[in-house]
């Protein structure tokens, strides 16, 4: 069997989770993994590799054929700083770990590890690109790469540093390398209940599960969530709420928006009744536009452009200006959405009498 460092937090958790997925039809396990994020965050990584082995960011995000936020190139310069890859005795950047636990094949990527034979000291770092903070402290994808590390290197490390660089955000934690011996042991049984295929146990991780879709147990949490009276809930007791609102934000949610993206590709090559898709679409800036067109378009409408930095998006130049560009956007597809078929909701001649 071989379990992916990265999704610990959920076939950790959720054991039976991994056979659900592995339930799956090819297109519906490839689809979880291809969206905008994702490959925006490939080629993130792809510039930070670069920029650590000494290149300049923004001359390797060109060569990548990228433009970078002012944001994304200070989280990266915030990242190489974390790393100081000339500083250790031996490093790894972007560099497979792999080992067997418990009877599972793990094998992962680590963004960077570092070595300080004088200080025995190890360091992980990863980068995070994504919008949901990610803790450092007991993190189970890091304390993984700790250990496959950790088995290469025992001789010459005491303490472990594992720290998930963030937006502008560094997260830490450090503990006893001789922890990780007790966490292999954890480790081993939660393969074995992977193994074995159960429990199914909803909670935050559902949000990143292709197998949501499909999940007896999500469903069943649903609408049990669904089905409960909420009214008295929030008169009486403050912290049932805060649990209803976890379960909506944690299963409920990720399962309904699961659900309609299946839809949404099942309905792009089948008919069924009383439903359609809606082509989406967005505004944005002409190939070509540049940035003194839109100033000039502000500023012939009476706006002060003097303290405006960075491009504006159509949408915030429209509301500035109390008006679309027109000439200088376009629309663009943006994807589809599910619609119910228009449809009377009630009987004309009743209505008439």
């Amino acid at each position: 069997m071989k379990l992916h460092p990265s999704s610990a937090g959920r076939w950790f958790n959720c054991p039976g989770s991994e056979k659900l997925i592995e339930s799956l039809p090819q297109e519906l396990k490839a689809a979880a993994s291809d969206n905008e994020a994702a490959q925006r965050g490939t080629l993130l990584h792809e510039v930070a590799e670069r920029v650590l082995y000494g290149a300049h960011v923004d001359r390797a995000a060109v060569a990548l054929g990228i433009q970078l936020t002012d944001d994304e190139r200070a989280t990266i310069d915030l990242y190489r700083q974390e790393c100081d890859p000339d500083w250790w005795d031996d490093r790894g950047i972007e560099d497979r770990v792999s080992g067997e636990i418990g009877g599972a094949h793990m094998s992962g990527i680590v963004d960077f590890w570092g070595l300080s034979r004088c200080d025995r000291k190890l360091k992980i770092v990863d980068l995070k690109t994504g919008r949901m903070e990610v803790e450092a402290h007991k993190n189970l994808q890091m304390m993984i790469y700790a250990y496959l590390l950790y088995c290469r290197m025992k001789q010459y490390v005491v303490e472990v540093e594992t720290c998930i660089v963030q937006g502008n955000k560094v997260r830490r934690w450090s503990f006893n390398a001789s922890e990780l011996d007790y966490f292999a042991k954890r480790l081993a049984e939660a393969v074995n209940n992977v193994q074995r295929g159960e429990p199914l146990v909803p909670g935050p991780y559902c949000r990143f599960c292709p197998a949501s879709i499909i999940c007896p147990a999500a469903y069943e949490a649903a609408v049990k969530a669904a089905e409960s009276e909420f009214a008295e809930t929030v008169a009486i007791n403050p912290d049932e709420v805060a649990e209803k609102l976890r379960m909506v934000y944690d299963v409920i949610l990720p399962f309904v928006n699961a659900f309609r993206e299946a839809a949404a590709r099942f309905l792009g090559t089948h008919n069924v009744i009383g439903w359609r898709l809606v082509q989406r679409h967005r505004t944005v800036w002409k190939s070509g536009i540049k940035p003194s067109s839109i100033l000039r378009f502000l500023r012939n409408r009476g706006v002060s452009v003097n303290d405006i930095v960075g491009v504006l998006s159509p949408t915030q130049v429209a509301k500035l200006a109390g008006e679309t560009p027109e000439k200088l956007v376009e629309k663009v597809e943006s994807g589809a959405s599910i619609r119910p078929d228009k449809y009377d909701t009630f009987d004309e001649t009743e209505e008439g009498e």
